[in-house]
């Protein structure tokens, strides 16, 4: 899903709605109201009874959140899902009237607060005894960047916060006075993760220089795990984290790969979002912009589970040929081989996109009439090419790999022997543990020196 965030945000009142804009949504509003929870955008579950998707308790939670009063949390307890009790305690319900308008015809009072969701804790309401503290209600989780055009540029949102509260929860270099309090610019977009979006079909790199966009406007739920597998179902893949331009700069380098609230490109599940499309893009140098495009396109394609694969190189470039046949020379006279060293390059691809933490192994064997036979860790020797440090166990996907198989002087004397490269995989994906390999050959051919007698 590529949307960009333009659409997905209606100016309305950033404290509570007021019933007169009801009728003044946008497309793009009655969008988020479906998709918040789906694109990991609903922090702390506002939103989730628009999702049918989402269990009974985070329907009961967005309707609790959005009585826009302040909640009494049982800080110190929770249920078996760690799930926390929460009821409304109506004598904070100070706000004028005149100025905001709570939602209190739902008439929640108590529910419980889902742990794969955000709570809200007001600072200094710790109360020891009780094991309780204050959260607020009409937690709405929007971005710094969009508070910050509110305060200072849009402040009529914010009129019923006097704008003065709204300031102290955001930081000082964040206040962005003139147009640029928008954070229109071109950024500095850096990589937060490694994987198939970062390598494939191009090698991005750490940095780029992006056309003229802004930041997002709902922050990540980075905590979100609705399979209950104990892992983030989100992975956040770039930010932007600086520009060029001053005003801007104050939105994104005060606090660099922000991925909660700067981020520019992540998936959650099968779901890939791209903050792309404010402008055309920029084509000039490396046209990086254009590549991670194009990556991130082929990044969604490929979602879902799919065995990795392992390809041996011709060279230590990533995008050179397939090698297939490795020439040892041979002395017929000696019977033997003048090398007892096979060596080749490799690399990993694992088109996998998941939160959980990947186990990439290699293993060597090679055939020996109808079976493989495990070639002893102790001959391999494995040197990571684009890190230039000897491999230790792990590899990494993406990576370019230079082994060397000693002691094979035997075994060369046999006809087309193939060595073989397993790369093991396994992760958690959303609940279940995956489990895959793929191998690649390559046929040793003996190229016998000639008697000159």
């Amino acid at each position: 899903i590529n949307v960009h965030p333009d659409h997905t945000f209606k100016n309305v009142h950033i404290g509570v709605l007021k019933f007169n804009d009801i009728n003044q949504k946008e497309w793009g509003y009655y969008m988020n109201e479906n998709f918040r929870s789906v694109l990991g955008m609903d922090r702390y579950g506002i939103a989730s009874d628009t999702n049918a998707s989402d269990s009974e308790k985070l329907r009961e939670q967005s309707e609790l959140l959005r009585q826009g009063q302040h909640l009494t949390v049982d800080k110190d307890h929770a249920d078996a899902e760690g799930n926390r009790a929460a009821a409304v305690n109506k004598c904070k319900n100070t706000k004028d009237s005149n100025k905001m308008v709570y939602f209190t015809t739902r008439g929640m009072t108590e529910g419980s607060l889902s742990s794969n969701r955000d709570i809200a804790y007001a600072a200094n309401t710790y109360d020891a005894s009780t094991g309780t503290a204050q959260a607020y209600g009409q937690t709405q989780g929007y971005t710094n960047g969009i508070l910050n055009k509110q305060l200072v540029t849009d402040t009529k949102y914010l009129d019923a916060f006097g704008n003065k509260q709204q300031k102290t929860n955001l930081k000082s270099s964040l206040s962005v006075t003139g147009s640029n309090a928008s954070g229109i610019a071109k950024t500095e977009v850096t990589s937060v993760n490694e994987g198939l979006i970062t390598h494939f079909p191009y090698e991005i790199g750490n940095q780029f220089t992006s056309a003229t966009t802004h930041y997002q406007y709902y922050q990540l739920n980075l905590d979100q795990d609705d399979d209950g597998d104990g892992e983030g179902d989100m992975v956040v893949w770039y930010c932007m984290s600086g520009s060029s331009d001053a005003n801007a700069n104050k939105v994104y380098g005060s606090l660099p790969n922000d991925a909660r609230n700067n981020y520019y490109i992540y998936n959650i599940g099968n779901v890939t979002y791209t903050g792309m499309g404010h402008t055309s893009l920029d084509h000039s140098g490396n046209d990086l912009e254009t590549k991670l495009f194009i990556n991130t396109m082929v990044a969604a394609y490929k979602a879902g589970v799919e065995p990795p694969t392992i390809k041996i190189l011709e060279s230590a470039e990533k995008t050179s040929g397939e090698k297939k046949y490795e020439y040892i020379t041979y002395d017929n006279v000696a019977n033997g081989a003048l090398t007892g060293d096979v060596s080749f390059y490799f690399t990993i691809t694992d088109p996998n996109l998941t939160s959980a933490q990947k186990n990439l192994t290699v293993d060597f064997s090679y055939n020996q009439g109808n079976a493989d036979v495990a070639i002893d860790p102790a001959q391999v020797e494995v040197r990571d090419v684009t890190t230039n440090t000897p491999v230790s166990g792990s590899y990494t996907e993406g990576h370019v790999y230079y082994a060397t198989i000693r002691g094979m002087e035997s075994l060369i004397q046999q006809e087309d022997l193939q060595i073989k490269a397993t790369v093991h995989c396994s992760f958690n994906y959303y609940g279940k543990v995956e489990e895959h390999t793929a191998t690649a050959g390559l046929t040793v051919v003996k190229s016998e020196l000639f008697n000159l007698n």
